[in-house]
């Protein structure tokens, strides 16, 4: 059992809850480490791993996919504006104190609300303040960009005052704007560093510089061949040649755990999500849904193609199920036990060259370390998993 959760905690509150996705996140409120990846909704999706740029049309490139397990059932705007705020004085709301001038020589002065980053000479100067982050945790940096310049204009993430750059922006230029980026921490002390141009005179103001913990087993492209959004069926497409998504360092124990997909493959014998050979969802050539854990693989009875279905493979020390669309299809008795060692895969098999490429669409992936019949049955979860 879950820590927190009664067998019916996840589904029963006063009476039984509707379906919805977010009822999922209740199976990880103890703590428990797992993914919760919707890839139909937009807001978390973005078309490259930095999160440069929102996915807004169809076809759009998806190059990071937020993981929502340790939201506790909010958006990503709830959840961002419960976060602690890391950036002390990123608002200039009376003065620029405990910013320092970065590199080249300049000057750091406030400007009713804002901070400018004037240059004193021909070279580029910087502005930088000092955050404490958790290695290997995503953070969200956001800086308003009221006057830029076309000489240079930009924001790093460093590991020092003026180096080091975990993420950079290069030259914006002079592109005023808000702007939002997602970075994996490398360093338990980073510095947030603003450049302003390298001609004497010039300067650049910003504000509501602003860095909140945004963590969890987020789905990122493992090469330039990237998915694309699906307006018609609100989901995401795989072309099934090249393009997956990596959820990076996530391995499945050897003992309890699930993994689960709410897919439409297109073409058979192909992979939907997977670790590697011991723990993955597929399509078999018989176009039924497969699934393996270690050296056992299940088999769906039925047979389909081109239609959307979940599958949930979930496994214990005793036992590995196999249940299609909420229903228990197959039972291995005495799965071995032995734990995955590459990132798994979504549209694929993971591993360093991962393989089995997806042609369809994915709309979901949920995965847990630990078994999901422990607290709510497989037609529960089916009817959240496909709930809006």
């Amino acid at each position: 059992m879950l820590p927190g959760l009664s067998a019916a905690g996840v589904m029963m509150a006063g009476g039984k809850k509707d379906p919805a996705f977010k009822n999922l996140a209740a199976l990880f409120a103890g703590g428990a480490d797992g993914i919760m990846i919707d890839l139909t909704d937009k807001s978390t999706l973005f078309s490259d791993a930095n999160g440069t740029f929102p996915v807004v049309n169809n076809a759009d490139w998806v190059g990071l996919a937020l993981d929502q397990h340790k939201w506790g059932g909010k958006t990503l705007a709830e959840y961002r504006a419960s976060q602690p705020e890391l950036v002390a004085n990123g608002s200039f709301d009376t003065d620029v104190s405990g910013w320092n001038l970065a590199g080249a020589s300049g000057t750091i002065t406030w400007q009713s609300g804002r901070m400018r980053v004037t240059a004193t000479t021909n070279s580029t100067p910087g502005a930088s303040r000092a955050f404490t982050c958790v290695v290997g945790r995503w953070y969200e940096l956001s800086i308003d960009i009221p006057i830029a310049h076309s000489n240079y204009t930009g924001y790093n993430i460093g590991t020092g005052p003026a180096s080091g750059n975990t993420y950079t922006s290069g030259n914006i230029g002079n592109a005023p704007g808000s702007y939002k980026r997602f970075f994996k921490a490398t360093s338990t002390t980073q510095y947030v560093i603003v450049y302003g141009p390298g001609v004497g005179g010039q300067y650049i103001e910003v504000d509501n510089i602003s860095i909140k913990e945004i963590d969890g087993n987020h789905a990122t492209q493992t090469s330039t061949a990237r998915p694309t959004w699906a307006s018609a069926t609100n989901d995401v497409l795989f072309d099934g040649s090249n393009d997956c998504l990596s959820l990076v360092g996530f391995d499945f124990p050897s003992g309890d755990c699930f993994l689960s997909s709410w897919a439409k493959p297109t073409t058979s014998n192909r992979h939907i999500v997977g670790a590697d050979s011991q723990f993955r969802i597929g399509q078999d050539t018989a176009n039924r849904v497969f699934a393996v854990a270690g050296s056992s693989v299940l088999y769906s009875t039925s047979t389909t193609l081109n239609v959307y279905k979940t599958a949930l493979l979930d496994k214990q020390t005793a036992k590995a199920e196999l249940a299609v669309d909420g229903v228990i299809e197959a039972t291995a008795a005495s799965p071995p036990s032995t734990a995955t060692t590459n990132d798994p895969a979504i549209g694929a098999v993971g591993g360093a060259t991962p393989s089995g490429f997806l042609p369809g669409n994915i709309k979901r992936i949920v995965a847990g370390k630990f078994r999901v019949q422990d607290t709510m049955t497989a037609a529960d979860f089916h009817a959240n998993l496909i709930a809006a």
